[in-house]
């Protein structure tokens, strides 16, 4: 396989991982691996699902939103013309089924929703209308509970936190 690994970010059951890496040129690939199939074949995750127009670009914000629903940061054909927003996959095939403009930044998703960190703080978006629908100013977490469901920042020696 010709693919250099980027980030890999396991779906909520943990039956799928993304593999968000590169091919020469370069050219950013999104493969889907069946971890079921992975655990009995070794070989299996060279065989993965490959997004069919990878846009040039990796090592973007993604986030599941469900085991059947990916969101991918940026929007666009050449990653030199990317604009900043979400396309929204159905997993395993890659699947375009949406898009929306704004978001940016790191990226989760928590009860159907997509959190961002901006300069702001954390955003909140509705991928189902593609709306933002709140800000936490000043709150820019670097990491996320999915089981929890708590946002962490950690300042100067300091935890805040938000669930």
């Amino acid at each position: 396989m010709d693919c250099f690994h980027g980030g890999l970010t396991p779906s909520p059951s943990g039956r799928w991982l993304i593999d968000d890496g590169w091919v020469w040129m370069p050219i950013g690939v999104l493969s889907a691996i069946d971890t079921v199939a992975w655990a009995r074949d070794r070989y299996a995750a060279e065989h993965g699902v490959t997004v069919d127009d990878p846009d040039g670009d990796w090592n973007r914000p993604l986030a599941w939103l469900d085991d059947e629903m990916v969101a991918v940061q940026r929007i666009g054909r050449s990653w030199d013309r990317m604009i900043d927003g979400v396309t929204l996959y159905r997993a395993p095939t890659f699947e375009k089924v949406g898009h929306f403009y704004g978001p940016t930044g790191r990226m989760w998703a928590h009860r159907g929703r997509l959190h961002t960190v901006t300069d702001e703080g954390m955003e909140v978006w509705d991928p189902a209308d593609g709306a933002r629908i709140g800000l936490l100013k000043g709150f820019s977490p670097t990491a996320h509970n999915r089981a929890a469901g708590v946002f962490a920042q950690l300042t100067d020696g300091q935890l805040r936190t938000w669930r």
